[in-house]
């Protein structure tokens, strides 16, 4: 009786640990995660220095500035920095795409931030639905490569209101990204 006992008990012990090993986010929470600040710089007026661009309209028509239409979609590509002003270091480009919803202000973002910084060599991508009338949102970090490579995580956005000396055409987003490598 004693030996099926601990068969029994070493049973639902090794079961336990397969549940809890298979479960991402209990893995996840037992991990410290690597937690990165950048700020990211746009300039999302048309012209020479813009770093977005409406590649596709709804409506067939270009309606960059106006009011988006659900199915609009936006390609961009903005500079990374350490900070919030143009002339703090840059450490990468992050690239990617805005497909609007019919929710007014609501996106669907896909993005890839690329580090090239002597700490860090290497990509992260993410994606998720966000509200762009919101001063914060999140999205999933759902890979990487190089240094990030196999990360997954979250990414929090907070839009910076321009300081003086700060043109004000340009949005500042700051994120903090916690990695789980």
């Amino acid at each position: 009786m004693a030996r099926s006992m601990t068969c029994s008990t070493l049973a639902v012990l090794l079961l336990a640990a397969v549940v809890v090993s298979s479960q991402p986010n209990v893995v996840s929470a037992l991990k410290k995660p690597l937690v990165l600040k950048y700020y990211v710089h746009d300039n999302i007026i048309p012209g020479p220095n813009s770093t977005a661009v409406q590649v596709a309209s709804a409506s067939g028509n270009d309606t960059t500035g106006a009011l988006p239409l659900f199915g609009d979609v936006t390609v961009f590509e903005s500079v990374m920095r350490t900070g919030a002003e143009p002339s703090s270091d840059f450490i990468g480009l992050k690239g990617g795409e805005l497909v609007s919803l019919k929710k007014p202000f609501y996106y669907w973002i896909t993005f890839t931030a690329e580090f090239n910084t002597t700490m860090y060599k290497g990509t992260y991508s993410g994606q998720g639905q966000f509200d762009g009338a919101a001063i914060t949102h999140e999205v999933a970090v759902i890979g990487g490569t190089g240094d990030f490579r196999g990360v997954r995580g979250y990414a929090v956005a907070e839009r910076i209101i321009p300081a003086a000396g700060i043109d004000p055409t340009d949005v500042v987003l700051m994120y903090t990204s916690y990695l789980y490598m």
